[in-house]
C-alpha cells in the first residue's frame, strides 16, 4: 500500500472522505487509476450544502448513485458507469459536464438546469428524467416541451451542434435532432 507524506494509505484517505461526508457506499475497490469501483450503492446524505464537487472519484458504480439535494456545482468525479439510476437533482448544477457515461436506470435531474451541454460526448441512459422544481425552467422550452426524448437527444445532440463551442444553444439544430428522432433516428 502507498502512504502519502503523512504516512496515509489511499485507502485510509478513503474511509476519512466517506466518514466526513457521511457517504453511505457499500463494498468498494480501489482501481489502479485511484478511482473506485462500487459493488452496490453510493448515497450522499441529503443537503449537506457544503458539498460543491462530488468528493471522491468513481469508476462504475454497480447499483444506484445519488447525491441528489447537495450543493453541486459540479458532476466532477461522478461514475463512468452505473448499472442502477443516477440522481442528481436538487443541486446547483449549470450543465451536465462531468456527466457519467452509461446508466442502466433513469438519469434523474431537475429543471433548474440551464443547459444540457455534457461536454460533447455521447452517453448511453436508458430513461431520462426532469423533476420540477419551484425556481422554474431555465432549459429551453423546446427542451421542457419534447421531455420523454431527453435519454436519445443527449445521445445523440453533439453530432448535430445543439451547443456551439461556447454553450450556446442552437434552437434550429435542436429542431432539426427533435423531427430526426420523431422520424425514426433510432
Amino acid at each position: 500500500m502507498k502512504e502519502d507524506l503523512f504516512g496515509e494509505t489511499i485507502e485510509e484517505k478513503i474511509d476519512k472522505i466517506i466518514r466526513d461526508y457521511w457517504i453511505i457506499i457499500d463494498d468498494y475497490t480501489i482501481t489502479q487509476d485511484c478511482s473506485i469501483d462500487v459493488k452496490g450503492n453510493v448515497i450522499f446524505p441529503p443537503h449537506l450544502h457544503y458539498i460543491k464537487e462530488i468528493p471522491l472519484v468513481f469508476n462504475e458504480v454497480n447499483g444506484n448513485f445519488n447525491c441528489r439535494g447537495q450543493s453541486l456545482i459540479t458532476l466532477r468525479n461522478s461514475p463512468r458507469i452505473v448499472r442502477g439510476d443516477f440522481d442528481c437533482s436538487l443541486n446547483q448544477l449549470i450543465d451536465l459536464q462531468y456527466c457519467p457515461d452509461i446508466v442502466n436506470g433513469i438519469f434523474s435531474f431537475d429543471d433548474n438546469l440551464q443547459s444540457l451541454n455534457n461536454g460533447y460526448k455521447s452517453v448511453d441512459f436508458n430513461s431520462v428524467y426532469v423533476s420540477t422544481t419551484f425556481l422554474g425552467d431555465k432549459l429551453p422550452t423546446i427542451v421542457t416541451e419534447n421531455k420523454e426524448l431527453l435519454n436519445t437527444v443527449l445521445k445523440y445532440h453533439n453530432y448535430y451542434d445543439v451547443y456551439d463551442s461556447c454553450g450556446v444553444f442552437n434552437d434550429e439544430n435542436y429542431k432539426g435532432l427533435i423531427d430526426d428522432i420523431k422520424n425514426g433516428l433510432v
